[in-house]
């Protein structure tokens, strides 16, 4: 008789307990991926709009522009905004694209990275590097010497932009 109330409690007991473990919140934290942690860090294209770091509000002139003029940092983004963006670092000043090509027809594709390298709104400022890859007849692209006069033209449209931004006041710095 003392065996079998004895399993009756500890029955219920094992009961009690794992109901609860039901209201347990488990905090599970697996080891992030790259990108995770690149999002984390930079922030990421969400249905909001574009966010940079965490906490950053909706109006332009929110991004963290520490070490960088932040014309030159909304003109570039103005610039390359139909290719799509593979990362953008407002407080580093660097955005990087994926590669884009101007139709699915094309045998051409090209990526850039634009550098905003300090807070002065001048050409010594910002460094455009375009890349360019042909597909070849095996079907597999085939990087080809970076066109220099290209990324002098896109450098020299985003300092305009940059420019307009600055007369219209549109960006506080």
């Amino acid at each position: 008789m003392i065996i079998k109330n004895f399993r009756a409690a500890s029955y219920l007991i094992l009961i009690a307990l794992l109901a609860a473990c039901s209201k347990v919140d488990i905090k599970r934290e697996f080891p992030k991926t790259r990108q995770q942690k690149e999002e984390d860090r930079i922030g990421k294209l969400t249905g909001d709009g574009l966010v940079f770091g965490k906490g950053a509000s909706d109006s332009p002139s929110s991004a963290n522009y520490a070490n960088v003029n932040a014309y030159l940092w909304r003109a570039s983004l103005d610039q390359v905004d139909f290719m799509p963006l593979n990362s953008a670092d407002s407080s580093g000043g660097v955005i990087v694209t994926d590669w884009y090509s101007i139709s699915d027809s094309s045998k051409e594709r090209y990526k850039l990275n634009v550098y905003i390298l300090g807070k002065d709104l001048s050409a010594n400022s910002i460094k455009v590097n375009v890349y360019k890859q042909t597909l070849g007849k095996n079907l597999i692209w085939n990087n080809q010497r970076s066109d220099e006069n290209l990324a002098e033209k896109i450098k020299n449209k985003i300092i305009d932009r940059a420019r307009q931004l600055k007369v219209t006041g549109l960006i506080k710095n």
